[in-house]
This record gives structure tokens, sequence and C-alpha cells, in this order.
């Protein structure tokens, strides 16, 4: 199976592809097949660090920003499929953060998905952190679960990524197990990204399928 993965951060730069091909099973194997990027226009950069600041931001606005992020998403995916040497099966779309409230479970990510999918022609799957809530979870971190996938099987193993803030995940041996197994790991977030090294291992956070 063929899948791209569409994500947009709330530094408000723009958005990231990635193509991948997933051989299923117990241990699935993935293999990235290409990466790209496409910049925001400057309007729709100043609504989304607008519509992200916490501050008065009328319904309306937000309204249009939806659309106005679905269309720029549609056109990167019709661009970026254009390029890839298959089709894909599937498109995975996070959405742009504009309010993420775990302690009172509730998050919100805008960015119409169906524009996307009715200019590609391709399923595509979205509102991923509202799913993980309703299922018990905080909705972000959600990348552990993928790298259980990516990196279970090499345990023990620690990685870490760093952006504005790093996470740091740790894996004992108990995870190299088949991916329909129990998990676990633990994740932890950092900022500013040098305080890393001085991070306990303990509090285990259990990715959600």
């Amino acid at each position: 199976m063929i899948a791209v993965g569409m994500m947009s951060g709330t530094s408000g730069d723009g958005i990231n592809l990635a193509a991948i091909e997933v051989e299923p099973g117990d241990h699935p194997s993935v293999r990235i097949l290409a990466t790209g990027e496409e910049k925001y226009p400057d309007a729709i950069r100043d609504a989304v660090l607008r519509a992200g600041a916490d501050e008065p931001f009328l319904l309306s606005d937000v309204a249009r920003l939806h659309g106005q992020l679905g269309d720029a998403y549609a056109a990167a995916a019709v661009a970026f499929i254009a390029s890839l040497p298959k089709r894909p099966d599937v498109i995975a779309l996070h959405g742009q953060t504009v309010s993420h409230l775990p302690a009172e479970h509730t998050t919100f990510q805008i960015g119409d998905a169906s524009r996307v999918a009715r200019a590609t022609g391709l399923p595509t799957v979205s509102d991923f952190r509202s799913a993980d809530m309703a299922a018990g979870g905080e909705g972000a971190p959600l990348v552990p679960f993928s790298d259980h996938v990516l990196f279970g099987s090499r345990a023990p193993i620690a990685e870490a990524m760093e952006a504005s803030s790093s996470r740091v995940c740790l894996w004992s041996r108990r995870i190299a197990a088949p991916i329909s197994s129990p998990v676990m790991s633990c994740t932890y977030h950092c900022s500013p990204p040098t305080r890393c090294c001085n991070v306990p291992y303990s509090d285990p956070y259990v990715p959600r399928a």
C-alpha cells in the first residue's frame, strides 16, 4: 500500500508531505518513496498564527481559513502525487492545529479534508488527534506509534527529535513484539532542547492503535 501523509505545524511555515510504501504484517516494513514541502502564502500563514494565538478571532474567519487551508492542502497533494511513480492508495491529513487542550480532553484542527479527497479522487483520512482523545489519549504525541512500527524490532533503543521543543522516546526490549501486541515506551517533551539530557526514564506512554 502507498500512502501520502500531510502535516502542517504550529510554526505556520507550510505543508510537509511524504509518500511511503507499507508492507503489512506483524512486523510491517515501511519505505519512504518521496518527500516534499509547500510553503504557505503569507496571508494564510498570518491567519494561521493569529488563529493559534488564543486571541479573539471571528468564527467566520476561522471558517474561511478552514476552506483556504483545504484548498492549499488539495493543491499541494495534487502536485506532489503527480511527481510520484505510482498513484497512492490513501492520503492522511493531520490538519492545522489551532487549539490543543489535553487537560480538557479537547483539540481543534482545521483544513477541509473533503477538498483534498475531491481534488485527488483518493480516500482522505483526517482528525487523528480527536480520534486518539476519543480512545482515551491526549491527542499528542501520536508519533510513538509510528516509531514502534519503524524501530520497535531494534529495541532497546532511544531516539530524539528536536524542534522548538524536543521529544525523547525510549523503547525497552518488551516492545520488540508484533504490532498487534501491547507496547511500552516512555516519551518526554523538553524545552529548551538542551534539557533533554536530564530527563529520567519513567512514566510510560502507551501508544494507541
